[in-house]
């Protein structure tokens, strides 16, 4: 007999960040003998969405989804457990894609080349934190636009 163990591989210790769309293939490989039985939860819960696919060996499990959605974003645990010996490892999803714009955007002030700005968050962040916005500006002779970052 051999404890059940999982080698969780390094790219998935820290939170895996996808965008909406793109494919999840996670390799896990585990050991233990007799070979230990796999349960594969989402939040707490074990998985039965029918977008998330897993596949079993005798030596690791895959969880692969096709095309990611926001919903996808979450906690999935992985188990492995031979009679009462168990290890499990949890790998944290996050889907992203782009927030909609900011609210209310206006000028308060200006001086020389320069304005002020101000505008409230948006309504959808695109399930992230938001860490600046991209300002751009046209001349008005030349309608050629000019970007600034905003962090």
């Amino acid at each position: 007999m051999e404890h059940p163990k999982i080698r969780l591989p390094r790219h998935v210790r820290t939170k895996l960040i996808q965008v909406v769309g793109e494919k999840v293939n996670l390799v896990i490989p585990f050991q233990g003998k007799p070979r230990p039985v796999v349960t594969w939860f989402k939040d707490g819960v074990p998985l039965e969405d029918k977008t998330v696919g897993t596949r079993t060996s005798e030596v690791d499990t895959i969880l692969f989804i096709r095309s990611t959605e926001r919903s996808h974003s979450g906690k999935y645990t992985l188990s492995v457990q031979i009679e009462n010996m168990s290890d499990s490892a949890d790998i944290h999803i996050q889907i992203v894609e782009k927030p909609s714009p900011p609210i209310g955007v206006h000028v308060t002030d200006v001086w020389g080349f320069n304005a002020a700005l101000e505008w409230k968050p948006p309504k959808d962040d695109g399930n992230c934190e938001i860490i600046g916005y991209t300002i751009q500006k046209a001349d008005r002779k030349t309608e050629v636009g000019i970007k600034t970052s905003v962090h």
